[in-house]
């Protein structure tokens, strides 16, 4: 800021702005790069020198939800067929995946859930359906009392599989 002067007497102050904002915005696309990195590097260690175990996963999962700023990350194995080629849908027992994924989800916490399912086997892409159920117990979360049953239930329809989720008691 430069003061514009007449007869020694300050008539007004001469300044130039600049807008900073893109060079904020690479920072911060910088240091969010850096934390990712810093994930990953994390992650390499545990899982190439065979440190992680079932609880080091789940801190190598946080970590990395934690630096990359989302609610959850999901590792995803792919199963390839004898040409070499990734298959996306195979046979899966849908009910003994649903309940592995809700065993193994921390989204409810201690709420208490019921799976009622019958053995089910059909051509699936397993990890899209593990996602579709976390986000039926995340929206039964979000919208039931934390007292109240969540259940699912798995049930053949049309030659597939039906899935839907319940609850027992209030709530919208």
């Amino acid at each position: 800021m430069t003061p514009l002067m007449d007869d020694g007497e300050v008539i007004s102050v001469l300044g130039i702005g600049r807008d900073v904002s893109p060079r904020k915005r690479t920072e911060g696309e910088f240091y969010a790069r850096g934390r990712i990195l810093e994930a990953v590097v994390f992650a390499a260690e545990r899982f190439l020198v065979g440190r992680a175990g079932a609880g080091g996963t789940r801190e190598v999962l946080r970590r990395l939800a934690t630096a990359a700023k989302v609610d959850r990350v999901a590792v995803f194995q792919n199963t390839y067929g004898e040409d070499g080629d990734v298959i996306v849908s195979e046979p899966t027992d849908v009910a003994a995946l649903v309940r592995r994924t809700v065993e193994n989800s921390d989204i409810l916490g201690t709420r208490p859930v019921r799976v009622e399912a019958q053995l089910i086997v059909v051509s699936v892409d397993a990890p899209k359906v593990e996602r579709i159920v976390e986000t039926l117990l995340a929206n039964a979360a979000r919208h039931t009392p934390p007292d109240t049953t969540i259940w699912v239930r798995v049930s053949p329809q049309h030659g597939g599989v039906h899935l839907c989720r319940g609850r027992w008691g209030g709530g919208r």
